[in-house]
């Protein structure tokens, strides 16, 4: 089953890696602010669940939250501390895709929030083209850590609760 579901990720991300390409590059706006993580910690009352902080540089008393699973702080972790496993973890294959692909990340945006769900891109760019790729913050996260890139956060978000 988790096989099934790898290779299902893979496809999907295949299909947004190829579906949003676009022949530019992709700018820093004003409207966005780069964040770093402040911290990764349990959840309050929760065994299931992480809270991820994030604030920015810009003005650190500016801090957004966020629940993720466990398997995705771990994979925050292993980013933060710059650890690679033995043996591959999901997004080391989409990590590798990307590379594989001539593309690098340039930069990872959380751009919006649908029905309490926040959405972030992967932005990433070869010598010609950039493209982007949609994912869950975490992951987004994950990849930003991957790449050493920076991970920007509309402002407006800042005060979404």
């Amino acid at each position: 089953m988790s096989l099934r579901l790898n290779l299902v990720t893979l496809l999907i991300f295949i299909f947004c890696f190829s579906a949003r390409s676009q022949n530019k590059r992709f700018p820093t706006t004003a409207s966005y602010e780069e964040i770093e993580i402040y911290s990764l910690t349990e959840a309050p009352d929760s065994t299931e669940y992480y809270e991820v902080t994030f604030n920015s540089k810009q003005n650190k008393s500016k801090k957004l939250s966020m629940l993720i699973g466990k398997q995705e702080a771990q994979s925050i972790a292993l980013g933060i501390e710059q650890i690679r496993p033995k043996y591959p973890l999901p997004l080391d294959l989409l990590e590798q895709f990307i590379i594989k692909s001539g593309y690098i990340v340039t930069k990872v945006t959380i751009d919006s929030v649908v029905n309490s769900i926040y959405i972030s891109k992967i932005k990433c760019s070869d010598k010609k083209r950039g493209i982007e790729l949609i994912a869950r913050p975490a992951e987004a996260v994950t990849i930003a850590l991957k790449f050493n890139c920076p991970i920007l956060m509309k402002v407006e978000l800042f005060d979404y609760h």
